[in-house]
């Protein structure tokens, strides 16, 4: 259970409109795992990012999941909404009444991927580096 109350204080990190559905999946998660472990929330391009320390499908599928339904849903109140952005490159989902000085986007404007990091390992052969060796860039 202490994990759930933990993951639970990331509600106040993310906009009210989304905290249901944050709820929700942190929820879902706990029925899943009981030890996974939030190590972020928060709005990223207009959607709900959610970050843990280790997961499943399952647990990805909910995670997903979250992330979808704040794409439908005003980050301000959480009703129906869609993905804006500002002239200037801000991006927020907002429902018409939250939606002033936002325009409609056709298509989300990035790819979402996921890294796993696990333990202090290290593994020097998987190091990449760009330039040319023979010009001394050894970055």
């Amino acid at each position: 259970m202490m994990t759930m109350t933990y993951n639970l204080t990331w509600l106040a990190a993310i906009p009210a409109g989304w905290r249901p559905i944050l709820h929700d999946a942190v929820e879902r998660l706990h029925a899943l795992d009981p030890t996974i472990q939030i190590t972020l929330a928060k709005e990223k391009f207009g959607s709900l990012r959610i970050h843990v320390d280790h997961g499943s499908a399952d647990a990805y599928a909910v995670i997903d999941a979250a992330r979808a339904a704040s794409e439908r849903s005003c980050e301000l109140c959480g009703a129906d909404a869609q993905l804006r952005r500002t002239p200037d490159g801000y991006y927020a989902t907002r429902c018409p009444d939250h939606a002033t000085g936002f325009m409609p986007l056709e298509e989300a404007p990035s790819v979402t991927f996921r890294v796993v990091v696990r333990g202090d390992r290290h593994d020097p052969s998987a190091d990449h580096h760009e330039g040319n060796p023979d010009d001394g860039d050894a970055r």
